[in-house]
């Protein structure tokens, strides 16, 4: 993809040190809604899971051989975005968790030569319609943060259920 630039983010990413989180991991996630995501890669495949917390669903995506870690984790984000959407989110405070410092990162850069990172930058955009306080929050991955523990879970069940047809199964570049 050539170069795009995008210069009106209406969501906030937050990355806290390890020091804030141990300080104050209960508050951090904050009140409102919070889902965690995650992706994954392994030998047999790859996959994005998200789970929300308030009421303790999530689900997956297998996302086949090619993907990479960074693809998945931004899938992650995308698709929970899109099912806040699809859900109606009104007035809500909504924060998204994520163990990917470069995902986050690459959601905060005006610069972007990823469809997938600019697809994701407009679709967390859109969930700040209709009153929405969106922002994206780093947690430390595999420290015990049961919402990120469960996503981690979520996207690793990429094994269990491969996609069928040809890859790549999403617009993932």
């Amino acid at each position: 993809m050539i170069p795009r630039f995008f210069f009106g983010r209406r969501y906030g990413v937050v990355i806290p040190t390890r020091e804030e989180w141990k300080a104050r991991r209960d508050s951090l996630p904050g009140t409102g809604n919070a889902w965690y995501t995650d992706g994954s890669r392994a030998e047999t495949g790859t996959g994005s899971g998200y789970y929300c917390q308030r009421d303790g669903r999530g689900t997956f995506f297998s996302l086949g051989r090619y993907a990479t870690v960074f693809q998945t984790e931004i899938y992650a984000i995308l698709s929970c975005a899109q099912r806040n959407i699809e859900l109606g989110a009104r007035d809500r405070i909504i924060t998204i968790c994520s163990d990917s410092l470069a995902a986050l990162r690459a959601l905060m850069a005006h610069r972007m030569t990823s469809r997938l990172v600019w697809e994701c930058k407009v679709v967390v955009n859109q969930l700040t319609a209709h009153n929405n306080k969106v922002r994206l929050l780093w947690v430390p991955g595999h420290t015990g943060i049961r919402g990120n523990e469960i996503a981690d879970r979520l996207a690793a069940l990429e094994d269990k259920h491969p996609p069928i047809g040809p890859e790549p199964y999403t617009g993932a570049c």
